[in-house]
């Protein structure tokens, strides 16, 4: 009886020993050496096929358990439905357990060597190409096929391993592969799309890149060798990381040379001059994806079109490099007279879409080189002589036999010619030379051939126009280069015109009437031949029917239809229509804008003391009054000029709209005798700026200053134009300060049209307010803007005028209204009008306006920083495109701000609740505060939160804060599973501040955060998130001026344990707890804040599900030994770490639930501990039930960390199972002597 019982002892205990010595493969895929050998990330779309099987063996698929698999990007687990960086790899880590018969089950029920399974893997993914590997470690479990199949990959086993793992020596069998997938290839084509894919039946989604496409195209002409040298980059960067270049493989760059339907004319291209550099200039070019097109129907032996592939690698800047060839007229153009044009376009495909991606041309333009210029100029007026100038081989070339001819036209003759060169005269005649040839030798630089001529006068005549024409030719050049000049001779100055002061300058402008000073002068000269001198300018101020430009100014057209009334025909002694209208053509001005005439503003300043001025209505062909027409006229005195002063004031409304920019503005005086023209001066005012309209707000911090004092001093001290500071958070209103008319612009009824009106339009769920409670709107008189700024605002003086909507405005000719205006999609807007007639003066306007009670409710729960912008228009009856200026408005309707600041192992968190006056959209201020792992709050010993020292709230008021009491369960909670506290604050419409500490227990460079939410608002519009990394003072290194110690919780194969509660408690301190994560890590710290020792007890308080609790209690000290030493021991072991181990709870009897397999999402990445040196770990050593007391003996450190991937031998109540194993051996032994003995 005994023997058996030692025999199925021994049994039993050989069993016990395979069981814990079982083989745990974790077999890894043997094949591959680098990432993304095995597959890459290109999504499919064919239909579903259904797994095929190996053709031999019985199909053990539905045997296999726990078929599970894990997808990892940057070495982290990515959740189903998560998405993933198509621009970095992944992994699929799959895995399976393999029931055998050392499992202790049937025959029928266990995987036999030789059978086969197939498992989907994935879908819609798609193997580079097809391979197989071994699971094993050690001993082989089997050979897995990874193939594609559709839009398949599947994983077929074949369990042709090792017989020790099928013939019951073996248990526990874990076949475990991982397939990497690479970056997809950048030529998907997919920007920034998302697609959907599965492993083994959960969905997950890949971001395709949103690919930014870079193609430039340059070019150079280089006439001297007849080429064109053309230069394309191209380069794919992802949108989002410029630092991530793409791959262009896949992608076909065109070029189009020439095209007979399209303006391509690139030029013939040069053979072999198509090059592909990389950034650093290595030559990439691969000649065998190089194609020509000759498509030309003219010239087949043209090349059309180049198309190039980029092959693999093709990474980064991608630098093209080709020629192209110029004809010998292409190559040769004169400048000014003909012209080089080569136009040359790439573009960029990708071959599976073939979708033009990107393209760019370049137009090359040459106006040849500079051979030849010619001009007039030197008048002489009392020798009646002038110089033709021309200048010669501006190139700088050398040219040889050089010969200019230039034959004079009739009306001049020869004085002299001289050659110069470098400013000094190189060559000189005195006579003509025969043919008008001069031969000037050889240029080796510019030259300059001067050749004076002698004119004579005609008939009184005032000026005389002469055109001429020179060439030039040289030894290599026979083709004669030709210029031909224009220049005008005065025999007299007849007339001038010219702004007062100069161009541009502060006196050509009347401040008190915004008008333009436009000063004349007619020379004695001039008015002395003449019976009747008269000086007209013609101004036109209505632009009716006018058509606009290209620059949108109106044209000053059909002025020869234009006539003046009887009155003034007689007036001026025109007899018919004929002789009106010749009148009208010989008037007809070179440069006009529309002005007005500035009445009283004839100034006589010298010869016209006796003069007069009159002005003549001008009529349209329909009769309607357009314009004046000014004429200055009186006697003439011996030797005295005429000089004299007029003003006119802009009525072209689109030059009103150019603010600030600046514009010319265009007049011309003619002199005539009686009615036939005799001259004519014009000039233009540069930089016109027109200071119509601003608009800007009034600054937050002198609102309420302002409305209770409206005075012009705050009206101009407060105004801004940031969008930021104009919103009044005190009663939710925006104070808007509109500027008109700061040109002090006399006739802007003339301009714009009668009924000069201002508009403001506000934004839908807006209205306009009162600005105080005795006026709905203010208006201040102004000052005229100064010319030389570019402000835009007009300074407010004298009292407010205040106004009522609906009425006339007090003491103005005014009328203002409020109304509302319907959109034709059915929105509602209300709208702001002021009609103010002539406007004939600068005004400030003050306007109110705020957001509805429920367009602010929409924007809290919208949340963020709304951005509103609306418009001020000045229009009339005749400018339907009115002048208009915009303003923005921002405002902050955030109602949480967090910040955090490190205390040194402790964290203090602060949150900002700052309601302002919004109608906060909620019944009751309720803050929900969720905090990451990696930190806990501070507890007291009954396991309370510790509102005394960690938790303070503050009711935040102008005077200043005041703390308010907490009492948990009632104004604060805290839920550990959750890891959530929620906060009740007193009353939704004030402001709090509250701040609480947290002690980390993260490790150092991970990072912990929470996020509070103002509970009853969706999508977290109301929200603030903070986020922190544990620092070196805060993590390992705290022991500077902290203690800390570190718990590993782990089950007894090693795995990490999430959901163990520990308890640390002193009588120097408030009690801590933590729970584990899925890493089975926590960590407390500061320990230890001054000098002395500190006793603390740590003990397990809750075992993770399906554990046994772990009842050993640690005693631990804490001591300080100097300013920057602590020493903490455990159990009187030097030590900082400790690694407690929990047992499974046994089954109880008549339960067959299984028990759940380990979860790899439940987190395999423990990191390792790196503790000081010497390190100590403390492993728990559980009593055994029914045994006496024995003493805790800390456990001698292991020496080396285990390679990962090799599974730890697992501890039974921390005894290695080696211990077993020998103990096994022993009674095999002792087995067989008995049995000997026998």
């Amino acid at each position: 009886m005994k023997r058996k019982m030692i025999s199925w002892g021994l049994v039993l205990m050989l069993l016990f020993n395979v069981a814990f010595s079982g083989v745990n493969v974790l077999a890894e895929e043997q094949t591959t050496t680098e990432a993304g050998q095995t597959g890459q990330a290109v999504v499919t779309t064919a239909s579903p096929a259904g797994a095929q099987l190996l053709p031999q063996g019985n199909d053990v698929s539905a045997k296999l358990k726990n078929v599970e698999a894990e997808l990892l990007q940057d070495e982290k687990p990515v959740s189903p439905n998560g998405t993933l960086d198509q621009n970095k790899p992944f992994q699929i880590k799959a895995g399976f357990d393999v029931p055998v018969l050392g499992d202790g089950i049937s025959a029928g029920d266990a995987v036999q060597k030789g059978d086969k399974a197939t498992i989907t893997l994935a879908e819609g993914l798609q193997l580079k190409e097809e391979t197989s590997f071994e699971l094993r470690e050690g001993l082989k479990i089997g050979t897995v096929t990874l193939r594609q199949s559709g839009n398949q990959i599947l994983a077929e086993v074949v369990f042709d391993g090792d017989d020790d793992i099928y013939n019951g020596n073996s248990s526990d069998v874990k076949g475990q592969f991982e397939v990497n997938f690479e970056a997809l290839s950048s030529g998907s084509g997919q920007n920034d799309t998302t697609v959907a894919f599965g492993v083994l039946g959960k969905s997950y989604n890949l971001k395709l890149v949103d690919i930014e496409y870079v193609l430039k195209k340059e070019g150079a002409l280089d006439l001297k060798n007849r080429l064109v040298n053309w230069k394309i980059t191209v380069e794919l960067k992802d949108k989002n990381d410029h630092n991530n270049f793409l791959d262009l493989e896949g992608y076909t760059l065109i070029d189009d040379l020439f095209s007979n339907e399209s303006r391509f004319n690139a030029g013939q291209y040069v053979d072999n001059s198509f090059k592909v550099e990389d950034e650093n200039g290595t030559d990439k070019t691969d000649p065998a994806n190089l194609n020509k097109k000759f498509e030309d129907p003219q010239d087949s032996s043209k090349v059309t079109k180049l198309d190039y592939t980029f092959p693999q690698g093709s990474v980064g800047k991608q630098v093209i490099t080709l020629q192209t060839a110029l004809t010998a007229e292409e190559a040769n153009p004169q400048k000014h007279v003909s012209v080089t044009n080569k136009y040359n376009e790439a573009r960029l495909y990708f071959k599976t879409d073939q979708a033009e991606k990107a393209k760019d041309g370049r137009l090359l333009t040459a106006t040849g080189k500079e051979w030849i210029q010619k001009w007039g100029g030197a008048p002489d007026k009392v020798n009646t002589t002038f110089e033709w100038t021309i200048t010669l081989n501006q190139e700088k070339e050398r040219l040889e036999d050089v010969v200019v001819t230039d034959v004079l036209q009739a009306g001049m003759t020869f004085v002299s010619a001289r050659l110069m060169k470098n400013g000094q005269v190189e060559k000189e005649w005195s006579d003509q030379p025969n043919d008008s040839k001069y031969e000037l030798g050889t240029l080796d630089g510019e030259a300059q051939l001067i050749i004076k001529v002698k004119v004579e006068r005609q008939n009184h005549e005032f000026s005389r126009n002469f055109k001429n024409l020179a060439e030039v030719t040289w030894k290599d050049n026979p083709s004669p280069f030709k210029r031909t000049a224009d220049y005008t001779f005065k025999f007299v100055d007849n007339i001038e015109k010219d702004l007062v002061g100069g161009r541009k300058s502060d006196s050509a402008r009347n401040w008190e009437q915004a008008a333009i000073r436009w000063k004349i002068k007619v020379h004695y000269a001039a008015l002395k031949e003449m019976q009747i001198p008269r000086v007209f300018d013609l101004m036109i101020y209505d632009k009716v029917n006018a058509p606009k430009d290209s620059a949108n100014r109106y044209q000053l057209k059909g002025l020869e239809t234009f006539t003046l009334t009887a009155e003034g025909r007689q007036a001026l002694g025109i007899q018919d229509d004929v002789a009106m209208r010749n009148f009208m053509q010989n008037l007809k001005p070179i440069y006009h804008d529309y002005l007005k005439y500035v009445d009283g503003s004839f100034k006589p300043l010298s010869g016209l003391e006796q003069g007069e001025i009159t002005t003549f209505p001008v009529q349209n062909a329909d009769g309607v009054t357009v314009g004046d027409l000014v004429m200055v006229s009186g006697p003439v005195k011996d030797g005295e000029d005429w000089e004299f002063i007029l003003e006119a004031a802009v009525t072209d409304p689109y030059i009103m709209y150019i603010q600030p920019k600046g514009i010319d503005i265009n007049n011309t005086a003619q002199l005539f005798d009686g009615t036939a023209f005799k001259g004519e001066a014009r000039v233009s005012i540069a930089d016109y700026k027109s200071r119509m309209l601003e608009k800007e707000l009034l600054d937050e911090a002198q609102a309420e200053e302002f409305r209770n004092a409206p005075t012009a001093v705050l009206a101009n001290s407060a105004k801004t134009t940031n969008p930021k500071k104009g919103y009044h958070y005190s009663d939710n209103t925006v104070l808007y300060r509109i500027s008109i008319n700061g040109d002090n612009h006399q006739y802007l009824d003339l301009a714009l049209g009668q009924n000069v009106q201002l508009k403001d339009v506000l934004p839908e769920g807006w209205e306009f307010v009162s600005v105080n409670e005795q006026a709905d709107y203010l208006i201040f008189k102004g000052e005229t803007i100064n010319f030389n700024t570019d402000n835009l605002s007009v300074t407010a003086k004298g009292e407010a005028i205040s106004g009522k909507w609906n009425e006339a405005v007090p003491g103005l000719d005014w009328l203002a209204k409020k109304s509302t205006e319907i959109e034709r999609n059915g929105t509602s807007h209300q709208k702001a009008e002021i009609v103010m007639g002539k406007a004939a003066a600068p005004y400030v306007v003050v306007l109110a306006a705020r957001p509805t009670e429920a367009k602010l409710k929409e924007y809290l729960t919208k949340g963020g920083i709304p951005v509103m912008e609306n418009k001020a228009v000045l229009r009339g009856d005749n400018t339907p495109d009115a002048l208009f200026r915009t303003q923005k408005v921002e405002f902050d309707v955030r109602l949480l701000n967090k910040e955090v600041v490190s205390l040194g192992g402790v964290l203090e968190w602060t949150i900002s609740y700052t309601p302002k006056n919004f109608p906060v959209p909620v019944e009751k201020a309720v803050l929900e505060d969720a905090l990451s792992e990696g930190m806990n709050l501070r507890m007291r010993a009954d396991g309370s939160l510790d509102l005394e020292n960690a938790f303070f709230l503050y009711e935040v008021t102008p005077a200043g804060s005041k703390r308010i009491s907490l009492v948990e369960g009632q104004d604060i909670t805290y839920n550990a599973a959750t890891r959530t506290l929620t906060l009740n604050l007193p009353d939704k419409q004030k402001s709090y501040r509250f701040t609480y500490l947290t002690d980390i227990t993260g490790r150092e460079g991970t990072k912990v955060n929470n996020k509070v939410n103002l509970k009853g608002i969706g999508n977290n519009a109301q929200s603030a998130e903070k986020e922190y990394k544990i620092q070196t003072i805060d993590g390992s290194g705290s022991y500077i001026a902290n203690a800390w110690i570190e718990v590993r919780k782990v089950d007894e194969a090693g795995k990490p344990l999430a959901g163990a509660e520990f308890r640390l408690t002193s009588p120097d301190a408030a009690p801590r707890t933590l729970t584990t994560g899925v890493t089975g890590f926590i960590k407390f710290n500061h320990l230890l804040d001054a000098n002395g020792t500190r006793i603390y007890t740590l003990k397990e308080t809750k075992a993770p599900a399906g554990y046994l609790l772990n009842e050993t209690e640690y005693t631990i000290v804490v001591e300080r030994e100097s300013a920057t030493k602590v020493k903490v021991s455990i159990n009187g072991v030097e030590t900082r770490e400790i690694r407690v181990v929990n047992k499974k709870k046994p089954v109880e009897p008549g339960d067959n639930t299984p028990l759940k397999p380990y979860d790899p999402d439940g987190g395999n990445d423990i990191p390792p501990l790196t503790p000081p040196t010497p390190p100590t770990k403390i492993e728990d050593n559980p009593v055994p039930e029914g045994s006496k007391t024995i003493p805790k003996v800390p456990e001698v450190p292991l020496t080396h960390e285990i390679p990962e991937g090799v599974p730890e031998l697992p501890k039974t109540d921390g005894v290695p199972t080696g211990a077993f194993s020998l103990f096994g051996l022993a009674l095999a032994v002792l087995g067989l002597l008995f049995k000997r003995s026998k």
